[in-house]
Parts: structure tokens; C-alpha cells; sequence
């Protein structure tokens, strides 16, 4: 993981290859993560970003505190940590 999305990296052949970019990721500092079938989980300050694939791509599907509905322009999630997640999208 990078400060601007995943990259897979070869040690065998000293290579990396861009899974997913996204140069607006630096203000969410994604810290963490791990895959989930053919999809990524992102950690990040907000909350969680699911990486699901599209056609070559990717889409990102977020998951926040519902205190954290809006992240523009500027993420204020409040301080309660037991806040239950939401995902802003209504098929999440």
C-alpha cells in the first residue's frame, strides 16, 4: 500500500504492478490492509474502503461512522467510537 493506493510487488522479480490508484487517498491515510475474495479492505482514518472489481478497474465502496456521512470537504467524524458503520452507498 502506498499514501495513493496498492501496488502489487514481485520479489522474485524485483516488480510492482499498480492495483489501484487514487491521488485523492493522502488526506485519508489508509494504514492498513488486507484482501477479502477478489476485493481489498483498506483501513483508513474515516473508516474502511472496500475495492471491488470492475470491469479492469476497481470501484471503492466506503464504509464510515454515521456521524461521518459527508468526507468533503473536510471529514468530522466526531469522537464517539462506538458510533455503528454506514456505507454511503444504499446497496452497501
Amino acid at each position: 500500500m502506498t499514501h495513493t493506493g496498492l501496488i502489487r510487488v514481485d520479489l522474485h522479480k524485483r516488480s510492482q504492478q499498480t492495483v489501484y490508484e487514487n491521488n485523492n487517498w493522502p488526506w485519508i491515510q489508509p494504514d492498513s490492509v488486507r484482501t477479502l475474495g477478489d476485493s481489498w479492505l483498506v483501513g483508513a482514518g474515516p473508516g474502511v474502503i472496500r475495492l471491488s472489481p470492475l470491469g479492469d478497474g476497481y470501484v471503492e465502496q466506503w464504509w464510515v461512522p454515521r456521524s461521518c456521512r459527508s468526507l468533503e470537504p473536510v471529514c468530522d467524524c466526531g469522537s464517539d467510537p462506538r458510533a455503528a458503520l454506514a456505507s454511503p452507498d444504499p446497496l452497501g
